[in-house]
């Protein structure tokens, strides 16, 4: 039986050889972990000249990996800032546009010292958004929705595997809010909002449930919202928005049409410089916005 090095060594003479790919070394220290049974890196490194404990696992993994499926749904697992969130492929792999979501909504609750006791997160999938703010306010009462039952049981696993508790609801949109009469602080959604299907990259559209992330018309869920929100939200209210890079100038006009004159919005970029969130503050009055 081979070792975990001699194992590394051959699969990066393997991957050597192979037209554009992008397989890093991490990629494999994963794979020779999940194999292994390893806790971390750390127990990887203590066992490097040791005997591969599931070699088959390994090339079966490895072999998936140089297909083109992504690490995460291989290992069944993705990290969303300081949370280990389990995944199949009936939800999206929490992006770092979302982690940067989640991020803000922290820091404008606590900077503009924002109503929060009950959260919604619209379109949860795996739950990320929802058991993160959860695990950062503790005292709120976090929902979570998704008109699927496939990711809701992917958020309930991960509810019950962290230790966090959200309130799972099942429906589209804003429908369970509103059938439960539940009134929000804070409204999140990442929903659906890619509208041009060749911006997809062709791997997302292999392993990546296209329903979470494709819609015909991109902007139909945010007019869902901007529609309804009245029946959904305390008289103050935060509303955070992941959106498409391009949405900006629409999705103002939408504001204009269903919104009174009682809020303020802006519109924040991601880490790679694109416009990619909107939040929407209801009934507060803040100064030096930004």
């Amino acid at each position: 039986m081979e070792t975990n090095q001699e194992v590394f060594q051959k699969s990066k003479e393997t991957i050597k050889k192979l037209k554009n790919s992008s397989i890093n070394d991490s990629e494999i220290y994963e794979l020779l972990i999940d194999a292994n049974g390893f806790l971390d890196y750390t127990d990887l490194i203590i066992n490097f000249d040791k005997k591969i404990k599931n070699k088959a696992l390994y090339i079966r993994n490895l072999n998936k990996l140089i297909a083109g499926e992504p690490i995460q749904y291989i290992l069944k697992k993705a990290q969303f800032i300081d949370l280990d969130i389990s995944i199949n492929h009936n939800v999206l792999i929490p992006r770092p546009e979302t982690e940067g979501l989640a991020l803000f909504i922290k820091e404008y609750i606590k900077k503009y010292k924002l109503n929060h006791e009950v959260i919604g997160d619209v379109c949860t999938g795996s739950g990320c958004i929802a058991l993160y703010l959860k695990e950062q306010f503790k005292d709120s009462t976090v929902f979570a929705s998704d008109k699927y039952e496939d990711p809701l049981l992917i958020a309930k696993y991960n509810k019950e595997k962290l230790g966090i508790d959200i309130n799972l609801l099942k429906g589209s949109r804003l429908q369970p809010y509103e059938e439960n009469k539940i009134k929000l602080d804070v409204l999140v959604s990442n929903p659906p909002y890619v509208e041009n299907i060749k911006e997809i990259d062709e791997n997302v559209l292999r392993y990546e449930p296209i329903n979470a992330i494709y819609s015909l018309d991109g902007l139909h869920f945010y007019d869902s919202y901007f529609r309804h929100y009245k029946n959904v939200t305390n008289e103050k209210f935060f509303m955070a928005f992941e959106i498409n890079y391009n949405q900006k100038e629409k999705l103002t006009h939408l504001i204009n049409k269903y919104f009174d004159e009682n809020i303020q919005y802006i519109f924040k970029k991601d880490i790679y410089g694109k416009d990619r969130y909107l939040f929407i503050f209801g009934g507060y009055k803040i100064e030096n916005l930004e």
